[in-house]
């Protein structure tokens, strides 16, 4: 059972300016997308600490759907994570293993990335930005990252234990709508 606690208010993450950055993979979790053009696709919530900026984080959503996997791909390959043309992969182990795929261990990846700066309108009214991956960079001169050994031992967050949900029907056997 959640117990209230008085706490002062969160405090905003620092927002950066637009640059490259180190980022490591600080939480992970799985889900499943509700957007109307990703329904029912498997989708990835990171937050990634900003080395050298003590208490900064960026949180990006990554979904597996045709249309955006290339965004995936990118953060692998930027990760340093070597995968065969086609190869199958996954982000939880008990899935991998399960499917015969290779596993890949997201906790502490670390990859170079161009940082930008996304405003919105919060929900009470205010205008807030935040940073956001721009773009994940591959760049084979500059080397690859090696994880950070700490946080490969964190377990991921909240792992996705059930199917997707069923397609949606509009109208429900006896012509009613749902």
């Amino acid at each position: 059972m959640p117990h209230f606690h008085h706490e002062e208010t969160r405090t905003p993450s620092e927002v950066l300016s637009e640059a490259d950055y180190k980022l490591t993979v600080f939480e992970f979790s799985t889900g499943i997308s509700t957007g109307e053009k990703t329904a029912r696709s498997e989708c990835y919530d990171i937050v990634f600490k900003v080395e050298g900026h003590e208490g900064a984080r960026v949180r990006e959503k990554l979904i597996d759907h045709p249309t955006t996997a290339w965004k995936i791909n990118l953060f692998i390959t930027a990760s340093g994570i070597v995968l065969e043309e086609g190869e199958g992969y996954h982000f939880e182990q008990h899935m991998a293993e399960q499917l015969g795929f290779a596993w890949i261990n997201p906790m502490g990846l670390r990859c170079y990335a161009t940082l930008g700066i996304r405003s919105y309108t919060g929900r009470s009214g205010v205008n807030v930005e935040v940073n956001h991956v721009a773009a994940f960079i591959v760049d084979p001169e500059r080397g690859f990252l090696k994880p950070d050994p700490a946080l490969r031992q964190k377990p991921t967050k909240t792992p996705k234990t059930q199917p997707p949900p069923p397609p949606r029907i509009p109208f429900q056997p006896g012509g009613l709508p749902f």
